[in-house]
């Protein structure tokens, strides 16, 4: 009878862990609580610890704890979570970065046009002010630099107001030397008659450009060999030189 019975509590331990078991989520542990026969209270997060004599409902309590895993290895991969959120904001803002860039540096069919006519332009004004760098400086000087300035001026005017629509790095330096080129050409022919301590200086002023116009024209050449063009209307006005 006495064996009947430990097989029956057996059974019924067995079919207790099974159930038990089964119910067990994977994000959550189970805690179990079981009082012995002198009254002290035990722990265990596995039944295979507790004594067959407590596997019970009578002895055991189960209490459902959430598993919050090794605090280390939780902080590894929330660690590494923020590396890679941080990685691919980098590379979306680098992407964006140089689509930007590349969009700004874009020419048109109509801003390279304009880069042509610039260049053109550059080329002859250097070509005309180095037929008189090996003269000296004096009155005859001067009034052959100041027909080239007179000449100089409505180009320009037309040129700084066509590059003025565009943003490519091209352009916007090219502008800005014209802009300056301008500012001395006017300055110069505001010069009536050659007075050596005014007109030295700019005279020396406009033949040191040169360098600088070539280096614009280098810098535009390069850029429309670079640059793709895009498909666009041409509606810049000609310019005769």
């Amino acid at each position: 009878m006495k064996s009947q019975k430990s097989k029956v509590i057996f059974i019924s331990a067995t079919v207790l862990f099974i159930v038990v078991f089964l119910l067990t989520s994977l994000s959550w542990a189970d805690i179990y609580k079981w009082r012995d026969a002198s009254g002290k209270i035990h722990f265990s997060d596995s039944l295979m610890e507790i004594p067959n004599d407590f596997l019970t409902e009578k002895h055991l309590e189960k209490m459902r704890m959430m598993d919050l895993g090794d605090p280390e290895e939780e902080a590894r991969k929330k660690q590494l979570k923020a590396d890679q959120e941080r990685e691919k904001l980098a590379k979306q803002q680098t992407a964006k970065k140089q689509q930007l860039k590349k969009k700004k540096g874009a020419i048109s069919v109509e801003e390279r046009k304009v880069l042509a006519n610039a260049s053109f332009f550059l080329k002859n004004n250097i070509i005309a002010y180095k037929r008189h760098l090996g003269k000296p400086v004096g009155e005859e000087l001067f009034k052959n630099i100041k027909k080239i300035t007179q000449i100089s001026i409505d180009p320009k005017t037309k040129l700084i107001d066509q590059l003025s629509k565009f943003k490519s790095p091209a352009s916007k330096q090219t502008l800005k030397l014209l802009q300056t080129s301008l500012v001395i050409d006017k300055e110069f022919d505001n010069t009536k008659v050659y007075v050596k301590p005014s007109a030295d200086p700019m005279i020396i002023r406009l033949k040191n450009g040169i360098a600088s116009k070539d280096n614009i024209v280098k810098m535009i050449k390069q850029a429309l060999v670079s640059s793709k063009p895009e498909a666009t209307v041409d509606s810049s006005p000609k310019i005769n030189f």
